[in-house]
């Protein structure tokens, strides 16, 4: 059986970052909003690129 990650559950932590349009972005401008945080380890990986698509691809659902 897979291992749970020991921070599932918990509360994300506070980030300031810019956005992929150079916009500031915090955690509480989500607050009330449905929000993914994809983790990925390795760029241009086969199985990561797929996944990637598939957010992109199914943005509008």
């Amino acid at each position: 059986m897979a291992k749970v990650h020991r921070l599932v559950g918990n509360n994300f932590p506070d980030f300031n970052l810019d956005t992929s349009l150079g916009q500031p972005l915090r955690l509480d401008d989500l607050l009330g909003k449905w929000s993914v945080f994809f983790f990925y380890p390795k760029d241009d990986s086969p199985g990561c690129t797929v996944q990637s698509c598939r957010f992109r691809d199914d943005y509008s659902e």
